[in-house]
């Protein structure tokens, strides 16, 4: 949506005078120029109005300035009766309800303006939503056009422009080997500004993921009806395998479609990419052969985020999940510094100056979409696809993260424990040998992470429910009552559930 504004003298006189420029009406021009807006100016009104200064060397040079911007084309003279209503008395009334019209019978969107008065007699016409300061009309093209992006405190977000000097380090190599003409594709997407995801570690880089939006005009892919992100790079250091940074990105690329209201994310890989391939298809990427641009064979693997799943809440519908009288639901209470750990993308979560260093990297649990939780209460009624609603315990007292049971089990051997919980828990290898020592036998529940809610649920409102009179101590069954409860005063978001 590109909106329309015509802009009143005082606002073209301080987009075009010989000073520092007001930081809002910067942005005002910046973010319209940008969006495909349009800014007119009401070249009658406005050369009344400046033709009054008598310092002829300025007056020319404001009406030269004036024809950047293109006129109203056939602006409407107000009727008697409008003006009378206006309440006009003098040549600036005159000229305030000459602009105001044209907003009032809709041959602009908005009327921008740092007069008040206008504004109050806006109101007096019903048209008050009309009428906006610089301020409200930067806020509503920046809440209209400003993209949500997906951040994670190990991973950095911009052009794909900051790698052009990095082209020829041995990171690139094996994409150029399996890729012809690489150099020339990067530097095509350098040219085009694309966006990506990093990650940087002394000053050596680690991972790269560039991705494209595209139309379905671009992309031509008969079975994506709308946009889809292509996945276009995606590559982590040999030096850095294991650090489940490929689940990462995947999430990111999930998050950002549904964020966008995007249909479909998509990637192209080899067959000799098993591994690649395994990761995407867990997620519910959908596998296609289809021959290249160079006559070779292909594989696309597509995540249709609109597709319609039947399953419980399966690993392939992920992020989605249903969540009906018939799933589930769990209260699982969380320490903080194991929820900043567990959960690092988490907004609950403080930053640290150390989350883009090789330690925060190597908290690997805090990469994955697959958690696991450990603790030592006892539970026979936990079950694949149950959900789990995460309370960040003592400080915090709210939940944000929702999980989805993969798989539940009660484990005395510590053996079987370390093999079911590396590389996805908080806990050290030494503290769950203590903790099955000392309980005998643990639960250990794998889930997938599908989102933070953007309302966190606040203790008070918990402490309220039926469900929460134990003061969430230990996992806690959440009633079908409470839980709906909860859903109808709009905690949870309704884009991750399946109806």
């Amino acid at each position: 949506m590109a909106f329309s504004f015509l802009i009143d003298t005082n606002i073209f006189i301080e987009l075009e005078d010989n000073s520092v420029i007001n930081r809002a009406i910067s942005q005002f021009h910046s973010l319209a120029l940008t969006n495909g807006c349009k800014i007119f100016v009401h070249k009658e009104m406005l050369r009344k109005d400046i033709g009054r200064d008598k310092n002829q060397d300025r007056l020319h040079i404001s009406l030269s300035k004036a024809n950047k911007y293109p006129s109203l084309n056939a602006p409407l003279k107000p009727d008697n009766s409008f003006l009378d209503s206006y309440g006009v008395k003098k040549v600036n009334d005159e000229m305030d309800a000459f602009q105001l019209y044209q907003a009032k019978e809709g041959l602009v969107d908005f009327f921008v303006t740092n007069d008040n008065g206008i504004a109050k007699k806006a109101k007096s016409f019903n048209i008050g939503n009309k009428v906006l300061s610089i301020e409200k009309a930067t806020e509503i093209l920046s809440s209209t056009f400003s993209k949500y992006i997906p951040q994670h405190p190990v991973l950095n977000h911009g052009s794909v422009r900051a790698f052009y000097n990095d082209l020829n380090d041995v990171f690139f190599d094996s994409l150029k080997a399996d890729y012809k003409g690489y150099d020339n594709w990067f530097k095509k997407c350098v040219k085009e500004d694309r966006d990506c995801y990093s990650l940087r570690l002394n000053d050596r880089l680690a991972a790269l993921l560039i991705y494209n939006i595209e139309t379905a005009h671009s992309h031509e892919i008969e079975s994506i009806k709308g946009n889809a992100i292509k996945i276009c790079t995606l590559k982590v250091d040999d030096d850095f395998l294991g650090n489940k940074l490929g689940e990462l990105f995947i999430q990111k690329m999930i998050e950002l479609a549904i964020e966008q209201s995007i249909e479909a994310v998509y990637v192209t890989a080899y067959e000799k990419q098993n591994a690649l391939i395994k990761q995407f298809e867990r997620f519910g990427f959908r596998k296609e052969e289809f021959q290249n641009k160079q006559g070779e064979k292909e594989l696309r693997l597509t995540k249709y985020l609109k597709e319609k799943w039947n399953a419980k809440n399966s690993a392939k519908q992920h992020p989605f999940y249903k969540d009906g009288d018939d799933v589930q639901k769990f209260i699982v209470p969380i320490q903080p510094y194991f929820y900043s750990t567990l959960f690092k993308d988490g907004g609950l979560r403080m930053g640290s100056l150390f989350d883009q260093s090789e330690d925060s990297l190597t908290e690997i649990q805090g990469n994955t979409i697959v958690k696991v939780y450990v603790g030592g209460f006892t539970r026979k009624d936990i079950e694949p696809g149950d959900l789990l609603l995460f309370y960040a315990s003592k400080t915090r007292k709210a939940i944000e993260p929702i999980g989805i049971v993969d798989s539940y089990k009660q484990i005395s051997d510590f053996d079987e424990l370390w093999s079911f919980v590396q590389k996805r828990t908080v806990f050290k290898k030494a503290y769950l040998q203590s903790l099955l020592k000392e309980k005998k036998t643990v639960s250990a529940i794998k889930f997938r992470l599908s989102h933070y809610l953007s309302k966190p649920i606040p203790f008070k409102v918990l402490k309220d429910l039926e469900s929460c009179k134990n003061k969430l101590q230990t996992v806690t069954r959440l009633r079908s009552d409470d839980y709906n409860l909860l859903k109808d005063k709009k905690y949870f978001d309704e884009r991750f559930i399946i109806d």
